[in-house]
């Protein structure tokens, strides 16, 4: 045989055989990478889709609870409730029956009976949301927690709903819980509809169901619809059961899926499956919608009670499905396939052509063509031969880069896969939280740098285990937090999330939002691994914290102003009493003999009133509503005196040390009631320590508060300034916080009974305040109390003079007109008036007392009026007399007035 022939047979032989091999192996290796690319690209879609699906109805719960909280549901839910509620539990029974039967058997829709629900205020807020979002929803109603109709945008085919499996769904026992009611069809839409039932709370009882019957098919038919194309697929939306929910041109709920997708779903299993379809191989992703898949939060479902409800969903969450044929998907590969065969057999049968016409002529682009098949086996699929011409070398090598450039187009796939691993793990990396990855079943955890940076680590620091994290959870939140976890992995909860501390490389503990969710099942329904974030809530916490104490200190703040108006008003009209008791005694004795029994008796009443008058003195000081004498002082002078006198009263086992600084400035108070501060103070603390070994120290010093300075017990009275701080401190047995809470509350006390009146500190807290200070208080059972009060100090000294010109008069002639609503007290000034020689006219009613004065305005020389009174005031009063009078002389007599100032008369 010539060697042409030979060197013909020869490559044609091989070149066959080659390419048949090549071309198997290409086929093999590109058909399973292909594969497992596009079964990963039809999980994505599918997973996109029901994503949006799950944001879709998410929204529609947002605009539900909204609706369902305004005013006007509210309002109506509550005096449903009420008429209802004022029924016996057999009188509310029989009513409501009778109403539904009543309802059943009207069929006008512009009945009057009918109109009671269709046509009022809350049927037209429901009708209106059907306005604004039109064609989004059917039927709109609104039941009490009676399960009775209070409002609905058309006329039902029932009156009660207590009995509903949506209605008990969405009470929830009284807990109260979202409900999908996926029940089907919908006459007032004329299809397909999921409903959803929320529920209505005031404060935390369940007052009333609001249910709305959403008209999803037009959002989800756009939302696939614009999804849909040939390089992606078509889609169904369908229950976990098997009924097909919505598919292009497919009236819902009147097909089902293929049962190996069905039992394939059913097993849990998320990855995308190969199947027979409509006798057709397909490709299909599948996700799971997950606000359908039920759970503590959300319930999700329907049940078979009605004809109109045969199609009812009992229990089965959605689930999105991408269909994609499987000769679409294969196409690319097949049509690269048959080219590269094409190209081979064109090769060959070239070279043997060439090599029987040509001979040695072949040898030089035998080589180049060698050269570029070696290039190709290394994976270079960029290189193109570079034989110039229009023989057949010259085609030979325009296929050999046709082919290159295939098989190149078929390794971008693969490239893509591990360009999207590189995102994952730049996606780690580039978020502010910590992200960890578990295995549960190796015990295996991954955590990303981000987490142990948080934690003040680097990352070859902490190594990748369970422990590094059991070991910096925080003792007490330990518990709760594997409580939380386990949970999860037992299916109980949809996520898992935990609050807990976890401790940082500098010793301190930083509070974590720990969330996270299985990601993968095994067939035994035993996770195989869980994802989730860490989250530094720690800022968030610590503000909390802050809120929450000044809260606390607001209400006590508010408590203590209430119950010294109290306090003040009782303690004026008891000056009322004791003024007449004083009064009359006092005109009592006058009539007697001195010394004599009767004189006596007297005397002890008032000495006993005085002595009711110190505490009505103490209960006005408290509600900083008694009259003060202030000057200018500088308290140490009076700590000074008041340690000479403390020394002799308390036990000599008691050390008295004291610290008084030379600098401090001068305050604008009452010497007697600074002094009562000091002695109350160091009693208590004398009494604290009892007749054991202790310490009683007394400090005064200049202090400067600066602005935003919140380290104080009532941060919101704290000015900034300059202040005088007194300091009384003991070493005494303590307060608790329970007794802390309530030490300035007047008439609290943890004396014995008659050992004291509880009026001490609470006096002390009305002078402070009144003088614009505050006081601050550290105690702990078995530590002692340290007291200290804050004045302000002056910013210049000056000193208030006060000259009392006396002007004694034995007897009068003048007419002086008394007005007083109390009649014992009008009586006892008229007697003390009458007896120094005055005319009295008394009036217990101020508009008789303005009749008088109109018929005769210069008949009185003095007008002597009460300030509170019935029906006219004192202030109104002057002032009319005053309109008529202006030179009149009036004085107003008042224990206090809140509503009084030189500037209204």
């Amino acid at each position: 045989m010539k060697f042409s022939d030979k060197l013909s047979l020869i490559i044609a032989t091989t070149g066959i055989s080659v390419l048949i091999l090549f071309s198997y192996v290409t086929y093999r290796v590109n058909d399973n990478t292909l594969m497992k690319i596009q079964l990963l690209y039809s999980q994505s879609i599918a997973t996109e889709i029901a994503e949006d699906i799950d944001h879709i109805l998410a929204e529609k719960v947002k605009t539900a609870l909204t609706l369902a909280n305004t005013s006007s549901i509210i309002d109506a839910l509550l005096a449903s409730n009420l008429s209802y509620a004022a029924m016996s539990d057999d009188k509310r029974s029989e009513t409501i029956a009778h109403r539904n039967h009543t309802w059943k058997s009207i069929t006008d829709p512009a009945d009057q009976y009918i109109l009671k629900f269709t046509d009022n205020a809350v049927a037209h807020a429901l009708q209106k949301q059907q306005e604004i979002l039109p064609g989004e929803y059917g039927e709109i109603f609104l039941t009490n927690k009676f399960g009775t109709l209070v409002a609905s945008t058309a006329k039902l085919s029932t009156f009660a709903h207590g009995h509903k499996y949506w209605w008990l769904g969405a009470y929830n026992n009284g807990e109260g819980g979202i409900f999908f009611d996926d029940r089907g069809y919908d006459d007032s839409v004329g299809g397909y509809v999921l409903g959803l039932v929320v529920p209505i709370k005031k404060e935390t009882e369940i007052i009333g169901i609001l249910k709305c019957n959403l008209n999803l098919i037009g959002n989800i038919s756009e939302l696939l619809s614009i999804a849909e194309d040939s390089s992606i697929g078509r889609f169904k939306l369908i229950r976990s059961g098997g009924m097909v929910v919505f598919e292009e041109g497919v009236e819902p709920l009147s097909t089902r899926i293929s049962d190996p997708l069905i039992t394939h779903i059913k097993r849990k299993n998320s990855d995308s499956i190969v199947i027979t379809d409509r006798d057709q191989k397909a490709l299909v992703g599948l996700a799971e919608i997950q606000l359908t898949a039920g759970g503590k939060e959300y319930g999700f479902g329907g049940s078979f009670e009605s004809v109109d409800h045969k199609k009812g969903n009992t229990g089965e969450s959605w689930y999105v499905l991408c269909f994609r044929p499987l000769d679409e998907v294969r196409a690319p590969i097949i049509q690269s396939f048959k080219a590269l065969v094409a190209i081979g057999l064109t090769l060959v049968l070239v070279l043997a052509f060439v090599s029987f016409r040509v001979g040695r002529k072949i040898a030089t682009p035998l080589a180049i063509l060698n050269k570029a098949t070696e290039k190709i086996g290394e994976g270079n699929f960029e290189y193109r031969v570079t034989i110039e011409g229009q023989d057949e070398f010259g085609k030979l090598a325009h296929s050999f880069n046709h082919m290159t450039k295939t098989l190149q187009q078929t390794t971008t796939s693969i490239k893509r896969l591990e360009e999207s691993e590189e995102r994952w793990q730049f996606a780690l990396d580039g978020s502010r939280d910590g992200v960890w990855d578990w295995n549960p079943i190796s015990d295996t955890v991954y955590f990303s740098n981000n987490w142990k940076e948080m934690l003040g680590y680097s990352g070859s620091e902490i190594s990748d285990t369970l422990e590094e994290w059991d070991k910096r959870v925080h003792p007490d939140d330990k518990k709760q937090c594997y409580l939380d976890l386990n949970r999860h992995l037992n299916g109980e909860t949809l996520f898992y999330e935990n609050e807990h501390r976890l401790l940082c490389k500098d010793g301190k503990y930083k509070w974590i939002l720990d969330r996270g969710k299985v990601m993968a099942w095994s067939e035994e329904n035993k996770p195989l691994r869980v994802i989730g974030t860490h989250t530094d809530i720690s800022e968030r916490k610590l503000a909390e914290k802050e809120k929450e104490k000044l809260i606390t200190q607001l209400n006590q703040a508010q408590k203590m102003e209430a119950i010294g108006t109290l306090a003040g008003g009782i303690a004026h009209d008891f000056n009322n009493i004791l003024s007449a008791i004083l009064g009359y005694s006092e005109m009592a004795r006058e009539a007697l003999s001195p010394d004599s029994q009767p004189d006596q008796d007297i005397q002890e009443v008032i000495t006993a009133g005085m002595r009711a008058k110190d505490l009505v003195q103490q209960i006005l000081t408290f509600s900083r509503q008694t009259e003060r004498e202030l000057i200018q002082i500088q308290i140490q002078y009076l700590v000074k005196e008041a340690i000479k006198l403390l020394r002799p009263t308390i036990p000599s086992t008691i050390e008295l040390r004291q610290n008084i600084h030379s600098g401090c400035g001068s305050v604008f108070a009452d010497p007697t009631q600074i002094n009562q501060i000091i002695m109350n103070l160091c009693t208590n603390a004398s009494h604290a320590m009892g007749d054991d070994t202790g310490v009683l120290y007394l400090a005064v010093e200049p202090i400067a508060v600066e602005p935003g300075d919140t380290d104080y017990d009532d941060p919101f009275d704290v000015l900034a300034g300059r202040y005088v701080r007194l300091t009384v401190s003991d070493t005494g047995h303590g307060m608790s916080r329970d007794v802390m809470d309530r030490m300035f509350d007047p008439f609290f006390t943890t004396k014995g009974v008659g050992e004291g009146t509880g009026l001490g500190l609470a006096v002390i807290h009305g002078i402070v305040r009144s003088y614009d200070g505050f006081i601050k208080v550290n105690s702990e059972l078995g530590q002692g109390t340290t007291f200290q009060i804050y004045l302000p100090e002056l910013e210049h000294s000056h000193q208030a003079e006060v000259v009392v010109q006396a002007d004694e008069r034995s007897h009068g002639q003048e007419h002086i007109l008394v007005v007083d609503d109390e009649e014992i007290l009008a009586n006892m000034v008229e007697r003390m008036l009458v007896s120094v020689g005055y005319t009295v006219t008394c009036c217990t009613d101020s508009r008789l007392a303005l009749d008088l004065f109109k018929a005769e305005p210069d008949k009185f020389d003095l007008i002597l009026t009460d300030m509170a009174m019935p029906n006219m005031s004192g202030k109104v009063l002057t002032q009319k007399i005053l309109a008529i009078r202006p030179d009149a002389v009036i004085v107003i007599c008042t224990g206090f007035s809140n509503s009084l100032d030189e500037d209204d008369v």
